[in-house]
């Protein structure tokens, strides 16, 4: 998702068996938890090229076709991360966060054009990249992790017509006491 050609590639195949393009949510990420001392020049461009320059591609991939078309949904997956840094995971974190800024700036560019870009920043979700995690991390409780299935609740809202902006939604557990 990082490569532009594979990416407009991907974009052009859809084109054209689809015909446009209404829906983008942009969910690729890794995650390897370091401290920053332990980071090296090349995990850090590794993970912010995964994780930021994919978004980036995807968007300006199909932003033309849903400029033609007259509207779209885009749907960035970021974190909590990139609202409030995790210690021992700095790159994710920034990675994250630059997601929240580009898609707040990517929507007041294309806001007139019929086109809603949303962040969705979902708290800690069971997933095998959090499962890795979750006993060594002393922010959440190992039963405070979210399910899949609300991460896709939620997106499938965005993507609807019940919701037209909302720039950044941040999902949370249900309490559980």
């Amino acid at each position: 998702m990082a490569n532009p050609e594979e990416v407009q590639g991907l974009v052009d195949r859809v084109l054209s068996e689809w015909g446009k393009i209404d829906i983008l949510v942009n969910n690729a990420a890794i995650h390897e938890p370091k401290p920053v001392l332990e980071t090296s020049l090349d995990d850090w461009n590794k993970t912010l090229t995964v994780n930021l320059a994919s978004v980036f591609l995807c968007c300006k991939a199909v932003l033309k076709s849903m400029l033609c078309s007259g509207g779209g949904k885009i749907i960035n997956i970021s974190s909590g991360a990139g609202s409030r840094g995790f210690p021992g995971n700095a790159a994710y974190s920034a990675s994250k966060g630059a997601i929240n800024a580009f898609s707040q700036a990517l929507a007041g560019e294309v806001r007139k054009n019929g086109i809603a870009v949303n962040v969705l920043s979902p708290a800690h979700v069971d997933t095998e990249m959090h499962r890795q995690t979750k006993e060594d991390n002393p922010l959440v409780a190992a039963d405070d992790f979210m399910s899949i299935e609300d991460v896709v609740n939620t997106a499938l809202f965005l993507a609807s017509d019940r919701r037209k902006q909302v720039v950044a939604m941040s999902v949370l557990p249900a309490s559980r006491s």
